[in-house]
């Protein structure tokens, strides 16, 4: 059974996602620091990343760890640290991606994202919950895995 790890904390884009992987073993991780752990012990055969994630999950005790409008390169770092060559799609709320202060279109990300971090980036998708083309989109991505 094919494995799929989606690191995104929005629980709407999660129930969204998961949709398209009834047949798969799907795990969530809703912060950066799970996302790193859950790779870093486990493999998995496609990984879907938000670019924004808070740096822990939130407890019942305490709040969320800090929102990181590039949450999702910490994760990069690690998938580069280790030499993990898993395929990832990114799934995004924003438009662009910023990098060292330069802004770079979403469609265009996964050419630098693959280059810097040397990741398997194969899509960057904008997620748009009142529009079902990113739907479309990510059915077309999933299908070229």
């Amino acid at each position: 059974m094919k494995r799929v790890l989606i690191v995104e904390d929005d629980d709407f884009k999660v129930k969204d996602i998961l949709a398209f992987f009834l047949s798969w073993h799907s795990e969530v991780a809703k912060s950066v620091r799970d996302g790193v752990v859950s790779i870093s012990e486990q493999s998995y055969d496609l990984i879907i990343l938000d670019m924004s994630l808070p740096t822990y999950e939130k407890t019942k005790r305490s709040g969320s760890g800090s929102s990181q409008a590039q949450g999702g390169l910490e994760i990069l770092r690690e998938i580069k640290a280790s030499g993990d060559q898993t395929k990832l799609i990114i799934v995004s709320q924003y438009p662009d991606i910023e990098l060292e202060g330069i802004s770079i279109p979403l469609e265009e990300s996964p050419v630098v994202l693959a280059e810097r971090y040397n990741a398997n980036v194969s899509r960057a998708i904008i997620y748009e919950s009142d529009n079902v083309s990113w739907a479309t989109k990510f059915k077309e991505a999933l299908d070229t895995i």
